[in-house]
């Protein structure tokens, strides 16, 4: 009995090296990977402005409205893009906005910046202002645009006159198990956490896969959504804008994605209460992706804070009131 009990203790130590030594390969390709693509030239960005910044990145963005318009800055979700906005120019014409989408490192034609934080973020649209001219401005933002936005209010308090957050994503760091979360989002953005390469490697293989066939990437997302949410990316212009952007969010294959995990996934530097900028969260009752019940929390965590609820909308309710926003 002793000798069986030691050959299957031996047998499972060296199962246990066999997978480790599995997993430090495949981290190190999904690094290698990773920084071949950090590295790697956007192959083009028609119809895309560019800013070069004081550490030599390219920052990327789309203006669309007046000149003389109020300045608002739109923040784009995961594997999206400046292109994700739904409003076509004569919507920001039509609310007197200046509407300013930018696209986050390693997103569209925004360069890469390795190892990046949501405060790091705020540093480069303060860059983006001064260099535009904008004294002011307000900020939407959607999905894993949170962090982001909330960082620009606690950064860059004096410029920020509001935020409006649409389906917000909050910290993985809170610690109430009992909240509902996004399990592909916990899992990939704990992976991104402790294991960066191998959280590049798996999400390169399904972006690679998207490429050859975006409509296949579509149907897979679709899956989770909740019933108003299908309704709103099976009509065909909102599904030729999200085709269009998560194309060209993925110029880079997936490194602005981790860096969005690695973010979502860690501290942000900040917390909400310390955000003393006035904040709307805009919120579907059916959003399946971003709960209603998990981001109370971050509604009772700040400050100055209104929340607007739609019942019988979910995730993508940004598609269906977009002028609503605007005219804010």
């Amino acid at each position: 009995m002793g000798r069986v009990w030691r050959w299957g203790a031996a047998g499972a130590c060296a199962a246990l090296a066999f997978a480790g030594g599995f997993v430090a390969v495949k981290e190190w390709q999904g690094r290698r990977d990773y920084a071949a693509d950090m590295a790697r030239d956007v192959p083009g960005c028609a119809g895309c402005s560019t800013i070069r910044l004081r550490d030599g990145r390219l920052l990327g963005y789309t203006a669309v409205g007046p000149a003389g318009g109020a300045p608002v800055l739109y923040f784009h979700g995961a594997l999206g893009s400046r292109l994700e906005w739904p409003a076509h120019a004569e919507s920001a014409e039509e609310a007197g906005v200046r509407l300013i989408a930018v696209d986050r490192p390693g997103y569209g034609c925004s360069d890469p910046k390795r190892g990046r934080t949501a405060l790091d973020w705020a540093d480069d649209v303060r860059e983006l202002a001064d260099r535009l001219g904008i004294a002011g401005f307000r900020i939407i933002a959607w999905s894993a645009g949170t962090p982001y936005a909330l960082a620009c209010g606690y950064r860059l308090p004096g410029r920020v006159t509001r935020i409006d957050l649409v389906g917000a994503v909050v910290p993985e760091s809170y610690p109430d198990g009992r909240e509902p979360r996004n399990r592909d989002l916990s899992f990939f953005a704990s992976v991104a956490q402790y294991a960066p390469g191998m959280a590049y490697a798996m999400l390169r293989r399904t972006v690679i896969r998207r490429e050859a066939d975006p409509e296949w990437f579509e149907q897979r997302l679709a899956r989770g959504l909740s019933a108003p949410d299908r309704a709103v990316t099976s009509d065909p212009a909102v599904h030729r804008i999200l085709l269009r952007s998560h194309a060209t969010g993925e110029s880079r294959i997936a490194v602005g994605l981790v860096g969005d995990l690695e973010t979502l996934g860690g501290e942000w530097g900040f917390t909400p209460a310390q955000v003393k900028v006035p904040v709307v969260m805009w919120q579907g009752s059916d959003d399946t992706l971003t709960p209603a019940s998990r981001n109370a929390r971050l509604t009772g965590e700040l400050p100055d804070v209104k929340r607007k609820f739609f019942p019988g909308e979910g995730h993508f309710l940004l598609y269906r009131h977009e002028r609503e926003l605007l005219k804010e």
